[in-house]
């Protein structure tokens, strides 16, 4: 397999049989660091897999690592691999087993004209799309057409090897496709090899439990998309809720799973039972459904109760709004916070609309005819220098959130953990800057040495070194520095709704967020606008108004 190196431009030639060198590297460091996890079964199937043949091994990590559990025998080609020798040993070990009855998933083995002059007994139209073809043959539900014509396989033991993939890469349907971009060259990872890598898991039965309910999760959300969640929720009542919450892992799948369930189920008008499944979620925005189904369904005493709670202890912004609005009017129609700050602070700009731009470059274009220089920054901006100024703080593998050596970042980014584990180093880093000049030198020292490498905050753009330069050379010391440290705090919320405009000329400077007419201002961008002006740092609301007249605009 060949590709071409982003970096010198040569293309990058991988060993004939990469994949399952890959493959057996992943199994060798999942013995090594979680051999807690495997139970016998999982034991039994590795000692099977090892028996095999390497042309067995090949072709069976071959068809494990591509799509779908069918196959063609016939059209299986790797030129690497003795095919029939490859599938006579799979198929006598248990590995692969013939199709002798027909199922729907076998039609998308097949080509259109395959599959009309498998059917021509039903006489289809000459030029039949490809999906009304499909739809003809699964309301015929006739397949046995398929595998009498055809010799077919299906892969056995998928479950087992997902598994053990999870226990590497710590969730499942993970790609081994992470090893190849690795080895090509299209990200550069930071050396890992010194750190001390901890499971993913503590005990079997919590990686069990991870399992089980990502399996779950994974073809209920294929029934979805045929069936309405209504019809689900008598399979789902049978969840075996107490061991999948548990674990904070577990749960946080479940989470997913069940928020997914409660917002088609409101989409379908079943508010009580999307009640049921807000009301065992912990991830947001549940507490903010359920005070909004509690008032729906006329329990506002409930819906109050919950909306304190939140102000009391809220798990994000956007929470935080939603709950001083909801109890500010909770029987009238709320005027939101944010729609406030957009209706009553700001400044407003007139120019003319250009539905081919975005408003961010109609705003900038506004101010560099007026002298000013502008990025349009947003996000990228301020997590550039958290990634910079904390990037050792991040590889700290000391609190146990590395697990292999193609992670990208620490495991616990996006937890409350991260904050409480390294408040003090955190803190620490931040008081050995003592000027902005000082700052930005470390920044542009990190740019030298570590351009390219992967690491989830930077984006390394071309500017970013004059970008970082005119952030550090405005911005008041304290006031970045409490940034940094806001953003740490809940970096799953945090990093995201800056302002999209730094604009400065001379000595002047300001963060903009930039709002058309009928834009909205969200719940984080109002968070962070206020949270740099009450710290000193310039910000403010940009609103555009649009006329025609170019006299107007002068």
């Amino acid at each position: 397999m060949g590709m071409d190196d982003p970096e010198s431009g040569r293309k990058v030639v991988l060993p004939e049989k990469y994949y399952l060198t890959y493959f057996l590297d992943l199994v060798r460091f999942v013995e090594k660091h979680s051999s807690h996890l495997l139970d016998c079964d999982d034991r039994a199937f590795l000692d099977q897999f090892f028996s095999l043949s390497e042309n067995g091994q090949s072709l069976y990590i071959r068809l494990v690592n591509r799509k779908g559990l069918f196959f063609r025998e016939g059209k299986l080609n790797y030129a690497e691999i003795d095919i029939s020798s490859a599938i006579h040993e799979l198929s006598s070990d248990g590995f692969i087993s013939p199709v002798l009855t027909g199922t729907e998933e076998l039609i998308r083995l097949f080509t259109k004209a395959e599959l009309v002059a498998n059917y021509s007994a039903l006489e289809l139209p000459k030029k039949i799309k490809k999906e009304e073809l499909y739809f003809e043959l699964i309301s015929n539900g006739d397949f046995q057409p398929l595998v009498t014509n055809y010799s077919i396989i299906c892969v056995e033991h998928q479950e087992a090897i997902e598994y053990i993939k999870m226990l590497f890469f710590g969730h499942y349907n993970a790609q081994m496709t992470e090893f190849v971009v690795r080895d090509v060259g299209h990200v550069k990872l930071e050396d890992l090899s010194k750190h001390r890598f901890k499971p993913w898991f503590s005990s079997l039965e919590e990686s069990k439990a991870v399992f089980d309910i990502s399996q779950i999760k994974s073809e209920a959300i294929k029934k979805l998309r045929i069936f309405p969640a209504s019809a689900l929720h008598e399979v789902l009542m049978d969840l075996e809720f107490p061991r999948f919450q548990r674990f904070a892992s577990s749960q946080t799948v479940l989470d997913k799973f069940l928020l997914t369930v409660a917002k088609q189920l409101e989409r379908e008008k079943e508010p009580e039972l999307a009640l049921f499944y807000y009301e065992k979620c912990f991830d947001h925005p549940s507490r903010e459904r359920r005070v909004r189904l509690y008032f729906l369904l006329n329990e506002i005493d409930e819906a109050e109760r919950l909306a304190e709670k939140i102000l009391q202890k809220p798990r994000n912004a956007s929470e935080l709004t939603f709950a001083i609005d909801f109890l500010q009017k909770p029987k009238k129609k709320i005027l939101r916070s944010t729609t406030r700050k957009l209706q009553n602070t700001g400044k407003s700009i007139t120019v003319k609309p250009d539905t081919c731009r975005k408003v961010e470059s109609i705003a900038i274009e506004y101010f560099t005819d007026r002298g000013y220089q502008g990025i349009h920054g947003e996000n990228y901006l301020w997590n550039n220098l958290f990634g910079l100024t904390f990037w050792y703080e991040l590889l700290d593998s000391s609190f146990d959130t590395y697990h292999h050596p193609l992670q990208r970042t620490s495991s616990d980014i996006h937890k409350q953990d991260f904050f409480c584990n390294r408040k003090l180093q955190l803190k620490n880093r931040l008081d050995t800057i003592r000027t902005r000049k000082s700052w930005l030198a470390d920044v542009g020292q990190l740019i030298e040495e570590k351009t390219g490498i992967s690491n989830q905050f930077v984006y390394w753009h071309t500017d970013i070194r004059s970008h970082m330069s005119t952030m550090l050379k405005y911005m008041p010391l304290k006031g970045a520095k409490l940034m940094m440290m806001e953003m740490a705090k809940n970096l799953k919320e945090n990093r995201k709704g800056f302002p999209d405009l730094l604009v400065w000329k001379d000595d002047e400077y300001c963060f903009y967020e930039v709002k058309s007419p009928n834009d909205q201002l969200s719940a984080q961008q109002l968070f962070w606008i206020d949270f740099m002006q009450s710290h000193k740092i310039s910000a403010d609301v940009l609103k555009l108004k649009y006329i025609e007249s170019l006299r107007q605009i002068n």
